[in-house]
């Protein structure tokens, strides 16, 4: 899943966003954020999710080129009830999070 992080790490450059401030918002550590960003780690399903949010809450095109990047052109977004649902081809991540 490296490409979360190669969207991520593009995506914070090109709106000028800090590592930290994702961070802050996300509510996790900075070094989990600098781990993703720098393909250390794979944020799991869900935090790829709570990525998708904390940028919206940030720059909502911030999170709108993230999905693009992560899912390509063809994602889909699918809104129910509390639940959301990415799904591009083969790949498929559901949140029980509030949107």
């Amino acid at each position: 899943m490296a490409k979360a992080g190669k969207a991520l790490k593009r995506v914070l450059e090109i709106y000028g966003i800090t590592q930290n401030r994702l961070a802050v918002v996300m509510e996790v550590n900075r070094s989990s954020v600098f781990g993703w960003v720098n393909e250390v780690a794979d944020p799991p399903g869900d935090t790829v999710v709570k990525i998708r949010k904390a940028l919206r809450e940030i720059e909502p095109a911030a999170a709108e080129e993230f999905v693009k990047l992560f899912w390509g052109d063809t994602a889909i977004l699918i809104l129910k009830k509390n639940q959301i649902k990415f799904s591009c081809l083969n790949r498929e991540i559901v949140s029980n999070h509030d949107f």
